[in-house]
């Protein structure tokens, strides 16, 4: 797709980054799927192949995507382009993915009640053990890494110990932190997503969610919420308030961004004559149209108003 930059004398320019959702499927009834959905809410499948039964997924810094197979106990890799490949296998019941900001790939292991760290080759060892069917996690801005069990949230040291965040019976499971160290929760036993201080003082911050399972902001700080049950994903807007963004993508768990190129967003002044319209990445040959265009139509508005001679 080529991308065009227009100028206009006297125009506003805004850079924006639009955002691709990426959204991974667990009806294990259908074929595993990644669906890529727009900010309209349009879906389209993104790759096929990947587990029935997915339950976290994640993004290294390249934009592969990393898929955990909950009963087959693998973790998948999804190129940009969408070949599916195997990364680990092995695994007991793996659940959720998050990425350190050194690249370092971490994932729970329901069933063994542990953290494993991955390396870049695939090899899987143990970081963290003692939990309780550990599930969402998350790396806040300096790289402290959270985990969700059933008793709440638990912070988890360089060590691999752990020490309690936040208690309470509310079933976490994804997990994600704002730009401002804000964790938000998805609590599958009330349908609400909660917000914790970063003292882990936490309130409601969105309700009506039904069974929420994964979290993930877009570029503008706007929350999206998975909901297998309702096979629907929703946006939150900062006020708390949710909308559908999509829905009929079979029972949806792992959501992951990916990020595009900025686009120019132009705001025009009024009354800005068509001949002042310069294209300024196009191809040379519509370049040059361009510029004929404007000898010949500009030219003649300026005779239009040019007064007779005397």
């Amino acid at each position: 797709m080529v991308s065009f930059a227009i100028l206009l004398l006297g125009a506003d320019f805004t850079a924006l980054r639009a955002d691709d959702l990426y959204v991974a499927t667990s009806d294990r009834n259908l074929p595993g799927l990644v669906f890529q959905v727009g900010v309209a809410g349009k879906s389209a499948t993104f790759a096929s192949g990947v587990p029935a039964y997915a339950c976290g997924m994640a993004a290294d810094a390249r934009d592969n995507l990393y898929i955990t197979d909950y009963y087959g106990g693998t973790i998948v890799k999804v190129t940009p382009a969408g070949v599916v490949s195997y990364f680990v296998s092995g695994l007991d019941h793996p659940t959720r993915l998050a990425f350190n900001r050194h690249g370092d790939l971490f994932v729970t292991s329901f069933n063994s009640g542990q953290i494993l760290k991955v390396t870049s080759t695939g090899f899987a060892s143990t970081y963290s053990s003692g939990l309780h069917s550990p599930n969402g996690l998350a790396f806040d801005s300096t790289d402290n890494l959270y985990v969700a069990q059933f008793d709440g949230i638990y912070k988890v040291a360089g060590n691999g110990g752990t020490m309690a965040f936040a208690s309470g019976s509310f079933n976490p499971a994804g997990l994600a932190f704002d730009s401002t160290d804000k964790l938000y929760v998805a609590s599958q036993n009330n349908n609400l997503v909660m917000v914790f201080t970063k003292s882990g003082v936490g309130q409601t911050f969105a309700a009506g969610i039904n069974s929420p399972a994964d979290l993930a902001f877009d570029s503008r700080g706007i929350l999206h919420v998975s909901s297998p049950t309702t096979d629907s994903v929703f946006k939150v807007s900062t006020t708390g308030i949710v909308t559908l963004l999509a829905n009929g993508l079979h029972k949806p768990t792992g959501l992951v961004f990916r990020k595009l190129a900025p686009e120019p967003v132009v705001t025009l002044p009024n009354n800005v004559p068509g001949y002042m319209v310069l294209m300024l990445v196009m191809p040379a040959a519509a370049l040059v149209l361009a510029l004929a265009v404007w000898l010949v139509f500009g030219r003649k508005r300026k005779e239009e108003f040019e007064p007779p001679a005397p």
